[in-house]
């Protein structure tokens, strides 16, 4: 992966600053014209405004109910069968050969 340049750096280290309207004019205009050529750039913006939006929005109250006794027991079966078949599989593979690859 390539380490972005000294500009990007520089964009980066105020992107928040922009996002929230803080960055005097002249330099609000700087990281907009990066943004306008910088895919990799625009992208992290685009992702950390959307996750900004989302914390703003967040409402605790909005926490689904508890699960049933019923609904947790089945969940905790399934669970534990998941774990026992990836426990089972695992000893049926052996130096690169599994017992579910049948094109050796």
């Amino acid at each position: 992966m390539n380490e972005p340049s000294e500009v990007c750096r520089q964009v980066l280290d105020r992107l928040s600053d922009y996002l929230d309207g803080e960055l005097a004019p002249e330099a609000a205009a700087e990281v907009q014209r990066h943004l306008q050529m910088c895919i990799s750039c625009l992208a992290f913006a685009q992702a950390l405004r959307r996750t900004i939006d989302r914390c703003r929005h967040y409402r605790p109250e909005a926490r689904p109910r508890p699960l049933s006794p019923s609904s947790r027991a089945q969940l905790l079966r399934a669970w534990q069968t998941a774990l026992a078949g990836r426990r089972n599989s695992n000893r049926q593979c052996g130096e690169g050969y599994c017992a579910e690859d049948t094109t050796r």
